[in-house]
């Protein structure tokens, strides 16, 4: 019995990180892993049109991943410049995930959808942590459930709160 236990919770739905969203039964499990030779640099989210973050994909060096969840008609991109980092991200839910605010190392907060419903706060920009992980659950209509992996950068680190020069851009939208 123990035995199956620690296999149990060896598998790959169980993570260590806290997950934010109510979920739903319909649907999967993803979980887009840490790449340990490269951080990341950018991130395209997908909105429905009523708001509902549909899913997302990854930039590390100059590769995009897979899209996690589904393509939506609204695109908001996050380009990161070279040493800086997500640190934090804040969100909102109802059913399915509707916005994400994202800190950067920089003190840049980009807010992609609309902030109503249960709020949720990960990752703490003073543990000098990065965002290296997401994973959650796709339900039907797109993410019910979201985590976020924080570890320390592997390209380099950064000891400054504060970008080179004072340039702040807002995400794109493309529809």
């Amino acid at each position: 019995m123990l035995l199956w236990l620690c296999l149990l919770l060896w598998t790959g739905s169980c993570w260590a990180g806290e997950m934010y969203g109510k979920g739903t039964w319909l649907g999967s499990d993803f979980y887009m892993p840490e790449d340990n030779l490269n951080d990341i640099n950018a991130i395209e989210f997908y909105y429905s049109a009523i708001g509902i973050l549909k899913g997302f994909r990854v930039r590390i060096e100059s590769y995009w991943s897979e899209v996690y969840c589904h393509e939506g008609p609204i695109r908001q991109l996050l380009t990161l410049e070279e040493g800086e980092y997500v640190v934090s991200i804040e969100g909102d839910f109802k059913i399915y995930i509707l916005s994400l605010v994202v800190t950067t190392s920089w003190g840049r907060r980009i807010p992609f959808g609309s902030r109503e419903g249960h709020k949720f706060k990960s990752g703490n920009p003073l543990t000098g942590k990065v965002l290296t992980s997401l994973y959650g659950h796709c339900g039907p209509l797109g993410i019910s459930k979201i985590g976020f992996g924080w570890n320390f950068p592997l390209v380099q680190e950064y000891d400054s709160m504060t970008p080179p020069s004072e340039s702040t851009s807002a995400p794109s939208t493309t529809s």
